[in-house]
């Protein structure tokens, strides 16, 4: 349900860094699977579960939740951000996006310029960063979708334009955007699968919490379930939800048994 006020700042940006943790644990243990596989193995989560098959305790995030904390608490201290690398994939775009979103606009880009090298995937980190920080000013329940998306658009384009990328990104949202109310399957079908490439992970991501921004529990869960790039899809759709909403907004569930929770509080805490 929509919250009655917009919550202050420094409970936005927790809630976008916990979201992003607990959607990245959600999915750790479908991650890289076919939907057929994850309803062979899983019958579709309904919550944090283990990844019996390669290691992992239910709770628990991937490589995505790591890199997130880093780079928070690089940020938080001023120290000089890791080496550039050259990503082909949205892992690293969800990684580093929501800590960035606590920043300025300009300081945001300057880190970005060292953290991810030109590309689709720091085009996505960039709007991304963006995206969050437009939800972080809304108010939850005038939240309109047709608006989100349309900033949404906006700004993928003005990223793709300073990113040296194609406009694979900006034209996959095009085409979904009168399509938000697909199932998620089909939703996935028009992003070529949720595979980790930039055009197709992230454009479902925000379709998913666009066509429910206000059902949190059944989106999230609908995200991840339909495999691919499940912990990417997770972190991404629920760094939006929690820059919307807050924490509060996560089951108390999730909140609770997240592994990292400690941590991703330090980290919020040491942000604002």
């Amino acid at each position: 349900m929509p919250t009655a006020l917009a919550p202050s700042p420094p409970d936005r940006l927790l809630g976008a860094l916990l979201g992003a943790a607990i959607g990245d644990a959600l999915g750790m243990p479908l991650d890289g699977l076919s939907h057929q596989n994850v309803r062979l193995y899983y019958r579709g989560v309904k919550g944090f579960a283990a990844d019996e098959k390669r290691g992992g305790a239910a709770g628990t995030g991937t490589e995505i939740t790591a890199q997130m904390l880093r780079l928070a608490r690089d940020l938080a201290s001023g120290r000089a951000p890791e080496a550039r690398s050259d990503p082909e994939r949205t892992a690293q775009a969800a990684a580093i996006s929501v800590p960035l979103s606590a920043r300025s606009a300009e300081e945001a880009d300057a880190w970005l310029a060292h953290v991810a090298a030109p590309g689709p995937a720091r085009a996505a980190a960039q709007a991304h960063v963006m995206t969050l920080r437009r939800l972080m000013q809304n108010v939850p329940s005038a939240f309109e979708p047709p608006a989100f998306w349309a900033a949404l658009q906006a700004d993928t384009a003005a990223a793709e334009a300073t990113c040296g990328s194609d406009g694979n990104l900006s034209a996959r949202l095009a085409s979904l955007a009168d399509n938000l109310n697909l199932f998620p399957l089909d939703l996935q079908d028009l992003c070529n699968g949720t595979g980790a490439m930039p055009d197709e992970a992230w454009p479902f991501a925000a379709a998913m919490f666009a066509r429910g921004p206000h059902l949190v529990e059944a989106t999230m869960l609908s995200a991840v379930n339909v495999g691919g790039a499940s912990a990417t899809v997770g972190a991404l759709v629920g760094g939006l939800f929690g820059a919307l909403h807050g924490p509060a907004i996560f089951p108390a569930a999730w909140r609770e048994n997240l592994v990292a929770r400690a941590a991703v509080e330090a980290a919020a805490q040491a942000l604002t």
